[in-house]
């Protein structure tokens, strides 16, 4: 957060669920709500820009990454995650190391300054939600898996 800031003293990072204490540096810059209902987080993918999951955790699949494409939000996910199964690099997100902070960096950039790459990568987002991740999408394919 403190080289996003470096970058654009006007970034904010709107964070959910645990409220975390952060230094005086990016306070400021960011909102840290708790948690929040279905309708509120529905709320928060709209008024976002991309969404992060720079997980170090194994989560086989972090909903989040659905529940953001669904919403047209490009995100930025760990290799260390599911998150890598869903998002398409280059054109729904991108993959990150979240080690690598140079270039966690240049990608969250990327999308912050190149308007065209985030619409086009929303309007991905929302493509690959509908054809993959809805609710009778993944019911057929449960199906045809027991079969």
């Amino acid at each position: 957060m403190k080289n996003l800031i470096i970058k654009d003293k006007n970034i904010k990072l709107l964070l959910v669920g645990k409220i975390i204490n952060f230094d005086s540096l990016i306070s400021k810059n960011v909102i840290n709500t708790g948690w929040l209902s279905k309708e509120d987080m529905n709320l928060a993918y709209c008024s976002s820009e991309l969404t992060l999951v720079p997980s170090i955790y194994l989560d086989p699949f972090p909903t989040v990454v659905i529940e953001s494409m669904r919403q047209g939000v490009p995100v930025i996910g760990s290799v260390y995650s599911g998150a890598k199964e869903a998002i398409i690099d280059g054109k729904t997100g991108y993959h990150i190391n979240p080690f690598n902070i140079a270039d966690f960096l240049e990608k969250t950039m990327n999308l912050f300054d190149n308007n065209e790459v985030r619409k086009s990568m929303s309007i991905e987002s929302k493509i690959e939600f509908a054809k993959k991740f809805t609710l009778e999408k993944c019911i057929k394919k449960y199906l045809e898996l027991i079969k």
